[in-house]
């Protein structure tokens, strides 16, 4: 990754830096430790690359499973420019709010609401 990178997420916060991605996949192995990813496809052409992923996770104790689609821009010598993430949230959303024992930890992850856990988790 460049260190001045656009990154793009539903459910992260939007960043620029290297940083805010390694803060950001941080809090999201936080709420899901035993996250595991394997890659079902890809396509590139030029500078840019898609890779279609198959995510895997525990969460309140039970399966979760999800796909999610990167599209990366590069630089000539193969570094990212910019990441976009796309999946639709809407099922792990339903799972948080349907395992009551995923809600503390979903919380204490910093993955809650964007406002309301930066004020509470002073980040």
């Amino acid at each position: 990754m460049e260190e001045h990178i656009e990154l793009n997420q539903p459910l992260l916060q939007p960043g620029t830096t290297r940083s805010t991605w390694h803060d950001e996949a941080q809090r999201l192995v936080t709420l899901l430790p035993d996250l595991r990813g394997v890659v079902v496809s890809w396509a590139g052409h030029e500078d840019i690359l898609f890779i279609e992923l198959r995510l895997s996770a525990t969460l309140g104790g039970k399966p979760l499973d999800f796909r999610a689609v990167d599209k990366l821009w590069l630089t000539p010598t193969g570094t990212i420019l910019r990441r976009d993430s796309y999946f639709d949230s809407g099922p792990l959303m339903q799972a948080v709010l349907h395992r009551p024992s995923a809600w503390l930890p979903w919380w204490r992850s910093g993955l809650g609401p964007f406002r309301a856990r930066r004020r509470f988790l002073q980040r």
